[in-house]
This record gives C-alpha cells, sequence and structure tokens, in this order.
C-alpha cells in the first residue's frame, strides 16, 4: 500500500472526527448516556486513524522497537474496531429506547465476544494465530483474524436489527438513520 495514500486518509479521518466532536458540544451537554457512548466512539475512531497510520509506517522497517510497536499498532487497531462496533450497538440501542435498564439485559451478554476477542491477541503475541510479524517486520494476516471482521459486521447487522425491531413494534415514528 502507498503510505501517503495511508497518511493523508488517515489525517483527513481524523480531521473530520474533530470537527464532529466539535460541532457536536452543545448536543453532549445533556450528558446523556448515548452522548458519552457517542463521544468515546469519535475518539476511539481518531485513535484507529492514528493507530493504523502507525503499523502501515512501521510495517518493513527496522529500528530499535519496530517489532513491538507493530505488535501493539496491530493489536490496538484490532481491539478498537471490535469495541467501536459493540459500542455502536450500545449507542443505537440507547437512543432508540432510551431504556439503560436493556443495556443490563442484553449488552452484557454481547460484549462477551468483545472481550473474548481483545484478550485473544494478548497470546497472539506469542503465537500469532490472528497476525505476525515476520522477521523482516512485515504484518501478515493469519485466516482466522478474519473473526474480527465477521465480529464486526455481525455487531452492525444486530444494530439494524435492534433497529428494525423497534420501528416494527412502535407507533413511533423517528428518524434516526443508521
Amino acid at each position: 500500500m502507498n503510505l501517503q495514500s495511508i497518511i493523508v486518509t488517515n489525517c483527513i479521518g481524523i480531521a473530520m472526527l474533530v470537527v464532529l466532536q466539535i460541532s457536536s458540544y452543545l448536543v453532549r451537554q445533556r450528558k446523556l448516556p448515548s452522548d458519552r457512548i457517542f463521544t468515546a466512539m469519535i475518539f476511539l475512531t481518531a485513535a484507529a486513524c492514528a493507530t493504523e497510520t502507525l503499523s502501515f509506517m512501521v510495517d518493513g522497517k527496522s529500528f530499535f522497537g519496530a517489532r513491538a510497536a507493530a505488535f501493539i499498532t496491530n493489536s490496538l487497531a484490532y481491539a478498537i474496531n471490535v469495541t467501536v462496533s459493540y459500542l455502536w450497538c450500545i449507542y443505537v440501542d440507547l437512543r432508540l429506547y432510551k431504556q439503560e435498564s436493556r443495556l443490563k439485559k442484553y449488552y452484557s451478554w454481547l460484549g462477551l465476544p468483545t472481550i473474548l476477542l481483545i484478550l485473544a491477541l494478548i497470546p497472539n503475541i506469542k503465537w500469532g494465530y490472528l497476525f505476525t510479524v515476520d522477521s523482516a517486520n512485515v504484518y501478515h494476516r493469519q485466516p482466522i483474524g478474519y473473526i474480527y471482521y465477521i465480529s464486526v459486521f455481525l455487531y452492525l447487522g444486530f444494530s439494524v436489527c435492534v433497529r428494525y425491531r423497534y420501528y416494527k413494534g412502535s407507533a413511533k415514528t423517528r428518524f434516526f438513520p443508521i
């Protein structure tokens, strides 16, 4: 991949997130749980952009700590992506149903895959079953690593189902695009 395009794309992404954070300042003054989750998603997504850029910058480079930097940045990218998609499910539910009690009922078990996937990154450093960094410090995704992408899509699909059930079972016609 072209490093310049990665840097430009992620810098634009971070800039857009900063603008979104600034423009949603008044909304966040409500201090609702959904607003706090939205803010967390903005910060985590900006961190993912920065982490991805750093991972591409150290990929294939040889300097003291390069291998550790490659493992750390790639592990963070995996963890952040799955965490943001889980938080998105919570955010959608809170925006539609506005009931924090639903979070304990439904989302404590739904967070279990996220926790397990994040914990799976720790032994990956030794055994490399999700991704590896070879002796030339080049990142290689392993086939089982695709489970992270599948989980992101499952979480996003779940949020679409939550929205669908809300509109199907409710006479309320609120506009909430996801």
